[in-house]
């Protein structure tokens, strides 16, 4: 997903090795897949992810497919400062059709919607994003990935283990030397000013609701970096919860954010959004 939830989260982990999961995980693999299709046979969801490293960190993200095009809706709360607050927010409105991606970054209050940034891009190899795109941006750690960026199996430097509709994940201590190794060669083609890299935590835990999809996702992970100039390591520890629902967008708000592509926006614009149809965030 090509937002700027990317930017704000930084370092995301890809897949790097293409050792297959041991048989004793068989198992294991087959619920995770099988979550991910179910969750393809949806019409929407939402996930609401709280952050407790980096501190103030929050999304609520919402997906939802029509028969010509795939939305979505992106709320943000970040740690960064303004001159007014600790915390910045804004919300990204997406639009994916088989030829191309808009999205129009702005502020959504008081009854309009202000246009503060537009990118539009086409798709590469004429194919969509996948609709559990978003979703597996918080599998991508513990699974590995296909060329296009899919998950595709579980990652064999990880200790699975299944209890019920409960799925854990964590990485080998065994493994971390190489990991990290192979991890910083990957940052590097993307930033290479990074001199070093050390993961010495990196915990997933999933939970799966009746339908057999993904409920909720809790991830522990302990990171530090140094970068080219720098003495001191710099932390990128990350540790949050991921609370997912499915076909609950609101239908209203799906118009209105539909709605929004057939103008022709641009940054400083405005269009009018019902003030009742605005998304807050619950806890």
């Amino acid at each position: 997903m090509k937002t700027i939830k990317r930017a704000i989260i930084g370092l995301v982990c890809v897949a790097l090795l293409a050792g297959c999961a041991s048989a004793e995980s068989t198992d294991v693999t087959e619920t995770m897949m099988g979550a991910l299709k179910n969750v393809e046979a949806t019409s929407s969801y939402s996930m609401r992810t709280t952050y407790e490293k980096p501190e103030g960190v929050r999304f609520l993200e919402m997906v939802w497919k029509t028969p010509e095009a795939q939305y979505g809706y992106t709320w943000s709360q970040t740690n960064t400062p303004t001159e007014t607050s600790n915390l910045m927010t804004f919300e990204t409105l997406r639009k994916e059709t088989k030829d191309q991606i808009k999205e129009m970054t702005g502020i959504l209050a008081y009854g309009v919607f202000e246009v503060k940034s537009v990118q539009t891009y086409p798709v590469h190899d004429a194919e969509q994003d996948p609709y559990t795109e978003s979703l597996e941006f918080y599998l991508k750690r513990p699974m590995r990935l296909d060329d296009e960026g899919r998950c595709i199996g579980l990652k064999s430097e990880f200790a699975w283990e299944q209890d019920g509709s409960k799925v854990k994940a964590s990485l080998r201590k065994s493994a971390m030397p190489q990991f990290n190794k192979l991890l910083l060669e990957e940052q590097q083609r993307s930033n290479e000013s990074m001199t070093d890299y050390d993961m010495s935590r990196c915990d997933f835990t999933f939970w799966l609701d009746e339908e057999g999809r993904f409920r909720k996702i809790e991830a522990d992970i302990e990171l530090k970096v140094k970068y080219e100039g720098y003495v001191d390591w710099i932390d990128r520890s990350e540790k949050y919860t991921v609370d997912v629902s499915y076909d609950d967008v609101p239908e209203d708000f799906k118009q209105n954010t539909q709605k929004a592509f057939e103008h022709d926006l641009v940054v400083g614009d405005t269009i009018e959004w019902p003030k009742e149809d605005t998304i807050e965030w619950k806890e």
